[in-house]
């Protein structure tokens, strides 16, 4: 996981760190492997394979690898989100058609119509200003 985060700073073009979440997730996905290592050790022990702590034995093996591996696709998605806004160009944007405006224009009313009645109201109570 350290190579492809150093992978992304390379593309970047600057050092990237995992984040307090992505440590705690490594962290989590580190001992997940070291307690499945002595599970392992554990089912191996066994006489009997049929036995119910051994079915029991295999049944946190595989939990374990279930949430590992959900685990460590997390963190993939999220350094290929960084890989992914690294490589996407920014898009400039179009400037607006007459139409798109005049429909801005239209939808805002109606969205904001409580706007506009204050700002007419603002309006009606002021003042006329005293030309000199």
């Amino acid at each position: 996981m350290d190579r492809e985060l150093r992978r992304v700073g390379e593309v970047l073009g600057h050092e990237v760190a995992w984040s307090p979440g992505e440590v705690e997730i490594l962290d989590t996905i580190d001992r997940d492997t070291h307690r499945r290592a002595a599970l392992e050790v554990a089912l191996g022990d066994c006489e009997d394979v049929g036995s119910s702590r051994a079915l029991k034995l295999a049944q946190e093996i595989r939990l374990i690898e279930a949430q590992t591996s959900r685990l460590v696709r997390q963190l993939q998605r999220e350094l290929h989100k960084l890989l992914a806004q690294a490589q996407k160009p920014e898009e400039p944007q179009q400037p607006r058609s007459v139409v798109s405006l005049k429909a801005k224009r239209a939808a805002d009313t109606r969205w904001h119509r409580h706007r506009l009645q204050q700002a007419a109201n603002q309006q009606e109570f002021r003042q006329p200003e005293e030309t000199g």
